[in-house]
């Protein structure tokens, strides 16, 4: 996923001029792009299974590297939206499929499906996203490419790959260690940890970055307004992030307790340093 669209999206967003051309440019691409990623995935994923020492993960990541493409069909339509600060038209193409999603998932463990009940609710998801999204743009693909235009766009989002990639082995690399050294368990207990501690990043800085891209980029260019509403963005973010990671550190593990039972207090401590 970190190649998925080559920070494309962003560069188009950030985009001022020629939007149709680039619009319909950047959709071949990113079709493109994340069908030769799924492809270099199912051939990887023999590999992954070899070196987990576990077969049944190369078809589950077979299975949700198709997600590049039902994702990437809806890349076009989703930044223009995030351009256009269209918010309110993305409410029902995600949260429809996630709450979909999310019950039939939620089925499907309770009837033993076990790791398949999460296969299919990201499909559903991806799917799903791909389909509703349609009826809330009035953008339209039609087969047309520049190639000035795509240099253009690569050129921008080559910096958006280059963070992207830093920050997924960052956030990554602890995982693939507890993964391989200690084993899935401590990986799930881990994993729960990290989730919630992340909570207030997940769940209100993302809006908040989702949101403030597309401002910024329509801002005036100049450094010095530029800089007083990054610095304010920030401020406001930590007045409302810091006492929540506080909260979780100091009653995380009392809601851990109460909310999964003994067999998850192992993540009280990792809970609390995260």
């Amino acid at each position: 996923r970190i190649f998925k669209d080559l920070g494309l999206s962003q560069a188009l967003i950030y985009r001022q001029d020629d939007i149709e051309r680039a619009s319909h440019t950047m959709f071949f691409m990113v079709i493109g792009l994340n069908v030769l990623i799924f492809l270099c995935a199912v051939l990887v994923s023999p590999l992954a299974g070899h070196f987990f020492n576990n077969p049944s993960v190369v078809p589950i990541i077979a299975i949700m590297a198709s997600n590049l493409i039902w994702t990437s069909i809806r890349a076009v339509p989703d930044a223009l939206m995030n351009k256009e600060l269209s918010f309110q038209k993305m409410v029902m193409p995600e949260v429809i499929p996630v709450g979909v999603g999310s019950i039939i998932g939620i089925a499907m463990a309770y009837q033993g499906f076990g790791v398949w009940s999460l296969v299919a609710r990201s499909l559903i998801v991806s799917v799903g996203g791909m389909l509703l999204i349609w009826p809330y743009t009035r953008y339209r693909p039609t087969f047309q490419f520049d190639r000035s235009i795509a240099h253009d766009l690569l050129k921008y989002g080559r910096h958006i790959i280059g963070s992207s990639v830093v920050m997924v082995a960052v956030y990554n690399i602890d995982k693939f260690f507890i993964s391989k050294l200690i084993g899935v368990g401590a990986l799930g207990i881990y994993a729960l940890a990290s989730n919630i501690a992340n909570l207030p990043i997940s769940q209100f800085g993302h809006i908040v970055c989702r949101l403030m891209f597309p401002v910024v980029s329509r801002m005036n260019r100049d450094v010095s307004v530029l800089r007083p509403a990054f610095l304010k963005t920030i401020r406001y973010t930590a007045c409302i992030t810091f006492p929540m990671s506080i909260g979780i550190a100091m009653y995380g593990p009392d809601a851990i307790a109460v909310l999964y039972g003994d067999k998850w207090s192992a993540a009280a401590l990792p809970l609390q340093f995260l």
